[in-house]
C-alpha cells in the first residue's frame, strides 16, 4: 500500500532522545513533512487503485456470541477482532517495536509548560469520514476526538489507562486540530491519547445526550451494517456461525485490497486447522503444536514471531502474607514457568536467563534490562528455603504454617473463565501445592474478577490472580512507570507497590535527554523491583498464524493476522469461497442487550490489550 510510512518516528526510545522531556522548555516534535508526504501519496494512490476484490476466510475457535460492539467496553474476543477493523481510528498507529506512524493524526506537538503542565496538539487527517455501511455519514473531526475524551471523563471507569485523571480539558479549535491539556507532565500522555479509539460524536444523540449514561451503549441500537464507524472494514453481517466484514472504500488511508473478510467459527483449533489444510478457510491462529504438520502441508505459510505477551502472577504487596519479600521470592522459585508457557499458553518458553528473567520484572525489552538481575529459575529447594525465611515451617500436614500464629499458608488464585488462564493457574496451584503451600483455584465471573482485582481495596489477603498483560509501549520507562509508579501517569499498579525511591528514579529518567542518566535510573529501578519481586513474570510467548498462500498473500509478518494494518495489505490470489454465513442476524439474536458496565476499566485494558487468542 502506498501509505506504508517512509519514515518511522521512534517516539518512545529515550536512547535516541525523541521523547525526552525538557523541563520549563518547549519540546516540539515536527514530523508533519514526512507524514503529509505519506498521506499525499495515499490519497493519490486511493484515486487510482482498483476496487477491492476477493475474500479472506479466517477460522476461529472463539465463541462468536456477541452482545457489545462498543470498543470501550467489549470483552468478547471476536467482538474485539471486529471493532479493531470497524474503529481503526487511533490518532497514531503503533508498531510492535513501539514506533509511531501517522494514522488519524498527520502530526502532533508536545509542549511542556514552565508550571509543570503539558499540552499535546494533534493535527488530523482532513479526509477522514464516518460511514454507515457503504455510505458516508460525515467527516471525522476534532469534535469526535473531544467527544470521546469527554465521554471518558464522564465515565472514568471506562478510562482504561487513567489518562483522564490528569486531563484538565480537550479543546477543538477547528475541525482538524485538537489540543489536550494536562495538569502534569508525563511521557505516558502521548501514548495514552494516541492509542485511544475515537468514537463518533453522533453517539451523543443516544440516551438523551447524557454522557454519564453512554458508558453502556452497545452500538447495537443500529442494525448490523448500519453502525457508524470509520475503520478499513465495516461489519455487514453476523450470525451464530461467524461474522462478515466488508471493505470500507472510503477509508482515509486507502481502500483495502480485499473485498470481504469472514470470521468462521470452529469448535476447536484442531477443526479449523483441518479446514485450513483442505482450503476451506484461508487463514487461522493454529495451535503451536500443529506447526510441524502445517509446515509439511503444501501452500501453507507459517508465521511465528515474538510478541510482548507477559503473564504475571499478581498479589497485593501491601497485605499479609504477600508483603513479605522472602515469600514472594519463594513463589517465584516454586513456579515452573517453562511448563506454563509451553503447555498452558501454547507458546515457546524462553530458554534461559539470556532471554527472560522469569522473576520480578514487568514487560521490558531485553536490551533495556539492567545487568545482574536475578534469575528465578524453577527450584523447589530454594522455594522452600525462601518461604521458611518468611517465617513459616513445614508441618506434618505437608503444608507451611506460620511460626507465630500456627495458621496454614493458604492462598487462592482467582481467575475469570478464560481457557488458557485457567490452564496456567491450574499449573501454578499444583506447583505451589508441591512446595507446601495450600493453594486453590477459584473461577469467578469476569465482572467479579475485575472488581476484585482492579479495585485495589478489594484485592485482599490470600488472593492472587494470573493475568495476561500486553503493554502498549515497549520502552522500559513506560512499562516500569505504568506498573509501579505512584507519582502520576499510571493507574495500573495492581500490586499496590509503593516506593518513593522508585518514583524518584522514574522522575529522573523522564526529565533528561542524557542517555547515561536515563540508563542509570532505569537500571536502578529494575534492580529495586527485582530485589523485591512485586510481580512474578511467567514469560514471553510467541504468536503464530498460518495462511494458504495460494488464496491470499501480502501479510506483514511482524503483525498479527487480525491487525487492521495487516488486513489492509492482503489480497486474494484467487477467488476463495466464503463460508456462506446465513441465519438470524446478531441484532435479532441478542435483542439489543446492553453489556454490563462493570466489564470495563481494567478488563477493557487487560483483555483488549491482551490480544492473545483463547484456545
Amino acid at each position: 500500500m502506498a501509505y506504508i510510512p517512509t519514515h518511522r518516528f521512534k517516539y518512545d526510545n529515550f536512547y535516541e532522545g525523541a521523547m525526552a522531556k525538557l523541563h520549563h522548555k518547549f519540546l516540539i516534535v515536527w514530523v508533519a513533512a514526512a507524514f503529509l508526504a505519506v498521506n499525499f501519496i495515499a490519497v493519490a494512490h486511493a484515486a487510482t487503485q482498483p476496487a477491492p476484490s476477493g475474500e479472506l476466510v479466517i477460522g476461529t475457535a472463539l465463541d462468536t456470541t456477541l452482545s457489545d460492539l462498543n470498543p470501550l467496553t467489549t470483552g468478547n474476543s471476536l467482538a474485539s477482532d471486529l471493532v479493531k477493523q470497524m474503529y481503526a481510528d487511533n490518532l497514531m498507529y503503533m508498531w510492535p517495536d513501539g514506533n509511531l506512524t501517522p494514522w488519524l493524526a498527520n502530526s502532533y506537538t508536545v509542549t511542556e509548560h514552565s508550571n509543570g503542565s503539558e499540552s499535546i496538539q494533534y493535527n488530523l487527517n482532513p479526509n477522514a469520514d464516518w460511514v454507515s455501511g457503504s455510505n458516508v455519514t460525515g467527516p471525522l473531526t476534532s469534535k469526535d476526538v473531544k467527544f470521546t475524551f469527554d465521554l471518558l471523563m464522564a465515565n472514568n471507569t471506562l478510562d482504561s489507562t487513567g489518562v483522564t485523571s490528569n486531563l484538565t480539558s480537550v479543546v477543538a479549535p477547528n475541525n482538524t486540530t485538537v489540543v489536550f491539556n494536562f495538569n502534569a507532565s508525563s511521557p505516558l500522555w502521548l501514548t495514552y491519547t494516541s492509542q485511544q479509539v475515537i468514537l463518533p460524536s453522533s453517539w451523543a444523540s443516544y440516551d438523551n445526550g447524557n454522557l454519564a449514561s453512554l458508558g453502556g451503549f452497545t452500538n447495537l441500537k443500529a442494525k448490523i451494517g448500519q453502525e457508524i464507524t470509520a475503520g478499513p472494514f465495516y461489519l455487514s453481517k453476523s450470525t451464530q456461525q461467524g461474522a462478515t466484514l466488508t471493505a470500507n472504500t472510503h477509508f482515509w488511508m486507502g481502500s483495502p485490497k480485499i473485498a470481504k473478510v469472514y470470521f468462521e467459527q470452529f469448535k476447536s483449533t484442531a477443526a479449523s486447522t483441518e479446514a485450513l489444510k483442505t482450503g476451506a478457510i484461508a487463514a487461522e491462529f493454529p495451535s503451536l503444536s500443529d506447526y510441524n504438520s502445517l509446515s509439511l502441508t503444501a501452500n501453507i505459510t507459517n508465521v511465528v514471531f515474538p510478541e510482548p505477551w507477559i503473564f504475571n502472577l499478581w498479589m497485593n504487596d501491601q497485605v499479609s502474607p504477600f508483603n513479605n519479600t522472602h515469600l514472594r521470592q519463594g513463589f517465584a522459585y516454586a513456579i515452573n514457568k517453562q511448563q506454563i508457557i509451553k503447555k498452558a499458553e501454547d507458546g515457546q518458553g524462553a530458554a534461559g536467563p539470556s532471554n527472560t528473567s522469569y522473576g520480578g520484572l514487568p514487560t521490558v525489552l531485553k536490551q533495556d534490562w539492567a545487568s545482574g538481575l536475578t534469575y528465578y529459575a524453577y527450584n523447589v529447594t530454594k522455594a522452600k528455603q525462601e518461604i521458611t525465611m518468611a517465617g513459616y515451617n513445614l508441618s506434618n500436614s505437608g503444608y507451611f504454617t506460620n511460626n507465630t500464629t500456627g495458621a496454614t499458608l493458604n492462598v487462592t488464585i482467582v481467575d475469570p473463565p478464560i481457557a488458557d488462564w485457567e490452564a496456567a493457574a491450574t499449573f501454578i496451584v499444583a506447583d505451589l501445592q508441591a512446595v507446601g503451600v495450600k493453594a486453590s483455584l477459584q473461577i469467578t465471573p469476569i465482572s467479579t474478577w475485575a472488581s476484585d482485582v482492579f479495585n485495589i481495596s478489594n484485592f485482599q489477603s490470600g488472593i492472587m490472580t494470573y493475568f495476561g498483560y500486553v503493554p502498549s509501549y515497549t520502552n522500559a520507562y513506560y512499562d516500569l512507570a505504568d506498573l509501579y509508579s505512584y507519582d502520576g501517569g499510571s493507574n495500573f499498579n495492581v500490586e499496590n507497590f509503593n516506593s518513593s525511591t522508585l518514583n524518584s528514579y522514574f522522575q529522573n529518567a523522564s526529565r533528561t535527554t542524557n542517555t547515561s542518566v536515563i540508563s542509570s535510573n532505569l537500571s536502578n529501578a529494575q534492580h529495586l523491583i527485582d530485589s523485591q519481586v512485586p510481580v512474578i513474570q511467567i514469560g514471553n510467548a510467541y504468536n503464530y498464524y498460518a495462511y494458504n498462500n495460494k488464496q491470499v498473500q501480502g501479510f506483514v509478518s511482524n503483525l498479527t493476522i487480525n491487525d487492521p494494518y495487516n488486513l489492509m495489505q492482503v489480497y486474494a490470489v484467487k477467488g476463495a469461497t466464503g463460508p456462506g454465513l446465513s441465519g438470524t442476524t446478531l441484532y435479532e439474536i441478542i435483542g439489543g442487550v446492553v453489556a454490563a458496565i462493570v466489564i470495563i476499566g481494567g478488563v477493557a485494558y487487560g483483555v483488549r490489550k491482551r490480544g492473545k487468542k483463547e484456545d
